[in-house]
């Protein structure tokens, strides 16, 4: 039975090689295939519940399928990506139309150009820092998405090539 060990940035950044090859490998979508029920049952739907978006429903869901799977933007941080939905959200006309508010999510931008890592450590050090209830609903965003990841996706075994 093997562990997994979740690797920090200070342990990559301090890393000594001992051999020519480095050789890392991201288990979602390259060992297990979880990106795809990742995606459509745990990221999208509480993308919807979380922002209010349900009578967008069904163009969240192909924007977000098209931004996280099928896309450039593939694998990228899901702050990015989020990023990334919702400023194509607001150039379809389907949505325009909608007069569904779909947010801009400056503080998010703000912490993206500055260089932080972006993930719930830095997200929540930023909530307690100021106070901006941007940060502290995309938080509560995030780790609802790692709740329903961790209620949903299990027993996924690897591709059979692994």
């Amino acid at each position: 039975m093997t562990t997994t060990h979740r690797y920090s940035k200070e342990d990559l950044t301090t890393f000594k090689p001992k051999h020519d090859t480095f050789i890392g490998i991201d288990s979602d979508g390259c060992v297990f295939d979880t990106m795809e029920i990742k995606q459509k049952q745990c990221f999208h739907s509480v993308i919807i519940s979380h922002w209010g978006l349900g009578p967008i429903a069904k163009y969240v869901r192909e924007t977000a399928e098209f931004v996280n799977l099928y896309s450039k933007w593939r694998g990228q941080n899901r702050f990015l990506t989020l990023v990334k939905l919702f400023d194509l959200l607001r150039e379809r006309p389907e949505v325009v139309k909608s007069g569904v508010n779909i947010p801009h999510l400056p503080a998010l931008r703000r912490l993206m150009d500055s260089g932080a890592a972006l993930g719930n450590p830095s997200l929540s050090k930023a909530a307690e820092e100021t106070g901006d209830e941007e940060f502290i609903s995309l938080l509560a965003w995030s780790n609802a998405v790692n709740k329903t990841i961790a209620d949903t996706v299990k027993k996924v075994p690897p591709y059979k090539w692994c």
